[in-house]
């Protein structure tokens, strides 16, 4: 099932034959992932997103990930459920393979160690690789590229890497990912006992990476055919609707429903409940009349209302987490950009339409 069921990505020769400049969507999608999973989320806050180590880290761990997906994306042809699985396979490679959170929640310093050991089986927090594996396929890749598509619409169904490029990234990436990932697994300081992952898990998530990422590469999702009796929803709804699930989901089955000591299993089933909804209900509506760009806009909105006005507050205001300071105001004010975005965008829309009627006139 696609996220947004479009036709394929169209090739080079269906675009242009004229060259065109592409480092600068490349350079968006490098810095836009980051800013969006880590930042507005409030796990590297904005006076922590610029010190040296996160503006290495975050743009390699996330930026070129992003970056290679869009390549295969692109150069296969593929739809956003594609992507959506690819990035799937990124959480899981960033969560458990370099983290290791799957793991490490013995661990004060770990961010899977608030969860205790709920939902935990065979040394591993499958409850919460589940939900941080959703959060990164949809906030961390799917997002970014949805954003990037409306930023860019012509540049960003175009491949940007070169051979040489694509091996340089890639091998950067898992330089610096291997570090990491033995850092966390053997020299980073603890007192909770974890000294490293457990083998058998550890290699179960290799499998699940490599096997999710082969899906994400090589599966044809079906386009559904236009429904031409409907009409697209408000632009509000859609806004409401996805505000609505991503409060559900992080703040309601995340947060709260652990506490009911409700068995793990419930919580990872209204999980995946709340992620197929929302894939099904945009699939549905995308086949209506009316659908368009602007309905994009209108979920990436939504998702990011909820940092915004809930997230974003709670850490800096209720729960003053150190070093929160200052991501309200952030995440106020690239909401205020989304708003006069999409403004530019229906100006965009007004006059393409009045061009194609000038073009249908005697």
């Amino acid at each position: 099932m696609d996220v947004i069921p479009t036709q394929p990505l169209p090739s080079t020769t269906q675009i242009t034959t004229k060259r065109i400049r592409t480092w600068p969507a490349a350079l968006t999608l490098l810095w836009l992932s980051p800013l969006i999973a880590e930042m507005m989320s409030g796990s590297t806050p904005p006076l922590l997103f610029l010190q040296p180590f996160a503006l290495i880290v975050l743009p390699t761990l996330y930026g070129i990930s992003a970056l290679l997906i869009h390549e295969i994306s692109v150069r296969r042809q593929l739809g956003w459920g594609n992507i959506l699985l690819m990035g799937a396979a990124f959480g899981i490679f960033q969560e458990a393979l370099v983290v290791q959170t799957w793991f490490n929640f013995p661990e004060p310093a770990s961010p899977s160690h608030s969860s205790g050991t709920y939902g935990v089986l065979w040394q591993t927090n499958w409850d919460w690789g589940l939900n941080l594996t959703i959060y990164h396929a949809v906030i961390s890749i799917t997002l970014p590229f949805m954003l990037l598509n409306l930023f860019y619409p012509q540049r960003a169904r175009l491949p940007w890497l070169g051979t040489k490029h694509i091996i340089v990234l890639t091998t950067w990436l898992l330089l610096l990912c291997g570090v990491l990932a033995w850092y966390v697994a053997f020299k980073a300081p603890g007192s909770g006992g974890y000294t490293h992952p457990p083998l058998a898990p550890y290699l179960v998530t290799v499998g699940l990476t490599i096997l999710t990422f082969v899906l994400g590469c090589f599966l044809r999702f079906p386009v559904r055919q236009p429904t031409l009796s409907q009409l697209a929803p408000k632009l509000w709804i859609v806004r409401l609707l996805f505000f609505g699930l991503m409060l559900l989901l992080f703040l309601g089955i995340n947060l709260v429903l652990p506490t009911t000591h409700v068995p793990a299993v419930i919580s990872m089933l209204f999980s995946l409940a709340i992620l197929s909804f929302g894939l099904w209900r945009v699939r549905s509506w995308s086949a209506r009349v009316g659908w368009g760009t602007r309905h994009h806009l209108a979920i990436a909105t939504g998702i990011l209302l909820y940092f915004i006005l809930v997230f974003g507050p709670l850490v800096e205001f209720v729960v003053r987490l150190p070093g929160r300071a200052g991501i309200t105001a952030v995440n106020g004010a690239i909401f205020v950009g989304l708003l006069c975005f999409d403004w530019y965008v229906k100006r965009r829309e007004r006059a393409e339409a009045a061009r194609l009627d000038e073009k249908k006139e005697p």
